[in-house]
């Protein structure tokens, strides 16, 4: 069998991944997982549920660095914002449960 290799055009990758349509898909993605931590979220007065949320912004912003550059690649967060956010996720793990929840659905 021959050997195949593969040379990325990384100029052209780089503009891929910031593109509007990985964005979207980025975001779709994130709204899943935030769903699905909302749904299983614990509900006491409902504010840690409801401060569950999807913010975007990029890699630099979050201090994510590339080893070829693209810092300014878009971002998905999946981020709950209740005063005791914390202490939910420290004792029962919500948000990291719901990661990559959209692989099942």
């Amino acid at each position: 069998m021959a050997n195949l290799k593969v040379k990325l055009y990384s100029p052209g990758m780089a503009e891929m991944m910031k593109s509007e349509k990985v964005t979207a898909e980025l975001e779709r993605i994130a709204e899943r997982d935030a769903a699905a931590a909302r749904a299983s979220a614990p509900v006491e007065s409902g504010a840690y549920r409801d401060s569950i949320r999807v913010e975007m912004t990029t890699a630099a912003a979050l201090g994510i660095k590339f080893r070829r550059g693209g810092n300014d690649r878009p971002v998905a967060v999946v981020v709950a914002a209740s005063t005791y956010a914390m202490n939910v996720e420290a004792s029962t793990g919500n948000l990291a449960r719901n990661i990559d929840a959209a692989k099942s659905a």
